[in-house]
């Protein structure tokens, strides 16, 4: 038993009452091998606790392996992936935006040029039940449990930045300003009609310079990364989602649902209907190990 009085002089992290807004939350759970392919947040900043497994996450062309009870810090407008090893784990996704930390840009968690890869330490249990309290929070559809998600969000945005603080491992990147430019493009836009010649009359430049600046860099051509980001977003809905594969084609830019579905398996060696009932079974048992 014990009795902490706290101190009135505490100091307040965010600038000028900018508080982080969170946006999404999610968890991955036993699903081995589950990938996700380049993708950005213009205006969020994500923040990944690792409790159990490992996952290998790129961001730009740089790739960090997250390990059980590691932090990692994707800042807004990064282009990131991620690839999950042959061993089930579980990682928990917090993205926020509109906040602003003292000392550093408005939206950012880390220094320029910090190595966004770090064990939890000391502060491993607030990761492990501020993500817990965020998954039972976020079941209520309520202002005020809103709100208290906002809280819970400040709270993990002002620890991981103390984490990270003074962080002495640093890291260089390279100007990839170019091919970046297209990715976020295509990540913005990829649910619409595109071509490689729209490509070419959108940036000045030749087709052949579009394919080549685009795969130098990201190790795809910038039509087959379209088809692959239009089917991870498909996984998504597929697993979260009731809706049929015909609604999901026609969300992600297809009229020929029987075309998607082809493509859809030819990827992934199981149908659209088959991927739904794996994984769900998954969480089903997800379900029934916590209860």
């Amino acid at each position: 038993m014990y009795r902490h009085f706290f101190k009135e002089d505490y100091q307040d992290v965010f600038v000028d009452g900018r508080y982080p807004v969170i946006s999404r939350f999610s968890n991955s759970h036993n699903i081995p091998r589950w990938s996700y392919n380049y993708h950005a947040h213009r205006d969020d900043a994500e923040i990944v606790f690792t409790d159990k497994g490992q996952a290998v996450y790129t961001i730009e062309t740089e790739s960090y392996t997250v390990s059980e009870g590691e932090v990692l810090v994707v800042e807004k407008g990064s282009m990131h992936s991620l690839e999950v090893s042959d061993t089930p784990g579980s990682a928990w996704v917090c993205n926020v935006h509109s906040f602003s930390l003292a000392g550093l840009e408005p939206g950012k968690i880390l220094e320029r040029n910090t190595y966004p890869v770090k064990a939890a330490g000391e502060h491993l249990e607030f990761f492990k039940h501020a993500s817990a309290c965020l998954d039972h929070l976020r079941k209520f559809n309520d202002p005020v449990f809103r709100f208290t998600c906002n809280l819970m969000a400040a709270a993990i945005v002002s620890v991981t930045a103390e984490l990270f603080r003074d962080s002495g491992q640093k890291i260089s990147r390279e100007n990839l300003s170019f091919a970046k430019d297209i990715m976020l493009y295509l990540d913005e836009s990829y649910e619409q009609p595109i071509t490689l010649k729209m490509l070419a009359d959108k940036f000045h430049v030749s087709q052949s310079h579009i394919s080549h600046e685009f795969a130098k860099v990201y190790k795809i051509s910038p039509i087959n990364f379209i088809i692959e980001r239009r089917i991870d977003e498909a996984r998504w809905m597929l697993i979260n989602t009731g809706q049929s594969m015909t609604e999901i084609a026609r969300k992600l830019g297809y009229d020929n649902t029987a075309h998607f579905s082809a493509l859809f398996k030819r990827r992934l060696k199981l149908s659209p209907q088959d991927y739904r009932e794996q994984y769900q079974k998954a969480l089903g048992e997800r379900e029934e190990q916590n209860n």
